[in-house]
């Protein structure tokens, strides 16, 4: 009978301890990933926990969680309204690490995780996120790729590549007829895009993935925006000043000497071949709008001339190369030609703007004495002067 009431006695106080036991800690955290899930060294990857009640195990919001990686200092991140914890963490090198979380207030137990950071494919990319549909040469989107190993930033050769596009704001599915070539371990991503039409102007998602070893292959996307066939234009002027355009860079500026007497424009298709162009008829050939200050006003079509030259020599009404004889006296110029070209059977029309300010060269007498550093000089050294003679008249008096 004693040993059956000890035993009863030592169950009843262990079934007393228990639920105090399973109470010590107001929370608990739960890692939403695996322990030695892969991530990439030196490249940001995203992790989360969730915070939950320890007496329902719902989510809790505004809990701070100390995070401890093992190659890091410790900071703080605070729960969100689904209890949710989101952070990203970039590895330094590679191995099994841990990730400790712990909290100072005590409201959870610490916990250990660990992850396998590994060097990845890191993926990178050289291209113009507008470009322009390519119906001569079929060479719509280009995309310039290289793949290192992100630890120790090698170059990768040879790896394989996965390419996936995805699209928005199209009105169809384009048919993207895909094609890589390497020159000095750069990799030439082109896309060809079919039909090409309003209806397949839009933006494109082009996500790569290269491959190669035991190297982690990650995905990598890129936003790009395609749009009309397009006339680019390429201004230099005669005191040595260049630029080029493409249509969304409409409104761009640059400076110019004052006095430059005339200026060149280039015409290419938006992969650089020289384009042979002419003006919009029933309208000016050429917009120059110019201000000193005061109101903005149009240039006259009279006091503007112009030559038509194709590969440099001198042609009529049309050319890849305009010579515009004008001489930028004012402060500020507003120039737009208006041109129009077919490019691969679609007519394709122009109007970009360029912004120039002149800007004066050499030296000026008037800008020199009317600067105000000037008339502090000339006033110091007028009143030493002035200081000066009266003190002679004094001492000879």
């Amino acid at each position: 009978m004693k040993k059956q009431a000890l035993f009863f006695f030592t169950l009843s106080l262990m079934l007393a301890l228990i639920p105090k036991v399973l109470s010590q800690y107001q929370y608990f955290i739960s890692p939403d990933y695996q322990n030695f899930v892969r991530i990439p060294v030196n490249i940001e990857s995203k992790l989360s926990v969730t915070v939950c009640s320890s007496t329902d195990g719902q989510p809790v919001a505004g809990i701070p969680v100390t995070i401890k990686p093992q190659w890091s200092a410790s900071f703080v991140k605070y729960s969100d309204t689904n209890g949710k914890v989101e952070f990203t963490v970039n590895p330094s090198c590679s191995g099994n690490m841990t990730i400790i979380y712990s909290s100072s207030e005590g409201w959870f137990a610490t916990i250990t995780t660990y992850v396998n950071a590994l060097p990845a494919a890191l993926v990178s990319a050289k291209y113009d996120d507008v470009q322009y549909m390519d119906p001569v040469g079929g060479e719509d989107i280009i995309m310039n790729l290289t793949v290192k190993d992100s630890e120790t930033l090698s170059i990768v050769s040879n790896p394989k590549w996965d390419i996936n596009v995805k699209t928005e704001g199209l009105t169809v599915n384009p048919t993207i007829i895909q094609s890589i070539s390497v020159v000095s371990n750069v990799y030439v991503l082109k896309l060809s895009v079919s039909p090409r039409s309003i209806s397949t102007i839009g933006t494109y998602y082009i996500t790569v993935q290269a491959s190669s070893g035991n190297l982690l292959p990650l995905p990598f996307t890129f936003k790009v925006l395609l749009r009309e066939p397009a006339i680019m234009l390429h201004y230099k002027f005669a005191t040595g000043e260049e630029i080029s355009l493409a249509p969304h860079e409409s409104g761009s500026g640059m400076e110019v000497k004052k006095d430059c007497s005339y200026f060149d424009i280039y015409f290419y298709d938006s992969k650089g071949r020289p384009l042979i162009v002419n003006f919009i008829y029933g309208t000016d050939m050429l917009t120059i709008v110019g201000q000193a200050g005061g109101s903005p006003y149009t240039i006259k079509a009279g006091d503007i001339s112009y030559k038509w030259y194709t590969d440099d020599v001198e042609s009529e009404g049309q050319g890849n190369k305009l010579r515009v004889f004008f001489t930028l006296t004012e402060t500020y110029y507003h120039i737009t030609p208006h041109v129009q070209a077919g490019i691969g059977g679609y007519l394709t029309t122009s109007e970009i703007e360029l912004i120039v300010a002149t800007v004066k060269t050499g030296f000026d007498i008037w800008t020199f004495i009317t600067n105000p550093y000037f008339f502090i000089v000339f006033i110091i050294l007028g009143l030493f002067i002035v200081t000066r003679i009266t003190g002679r008249k004094k001492k000879g008096g």
